[in-house]
């Protein structure tokens, strides 16, 4: 479960590769948790697995049940963007 920061994360959010569920924690594009591989220890690695054997799987948009979200989590994107 990666709830922190990480720049090589935040990178794969905006490329699509992965997202985070309303708990914050990163999710495929699907919605599934990220997958244990044999010798994959690291989040990045087993994503990166993932995605190497289902190509193609990107998140390409996603609806807002909650267009005005909260203040503290509004200032946290808006950090995470000018970072």
């Amino acid at each position: 479960m990666v709830r922190g920061t990480c720049i090589k994360l935040e990178q794969m959010i905006r490329q699509g590769k992965i997202r985070r569920n309303a708990e914050g924690k990163i999710i495929l594009p699907s919605g599934a948790m990220i997958p244990n591989y044999s010798g994959k220890r690291l989040y990045i690695e087993r994503i990166e697995e993932w995605h190497r054997l289902n190509p193609g799987q990107i998140v390409t948009g996603r609806l807002s049940s909650n267009a005005n979200p909260d203040p503290e989590q509004a200032a946290m994107q808006q950090s995470l963007i000018h970072e």
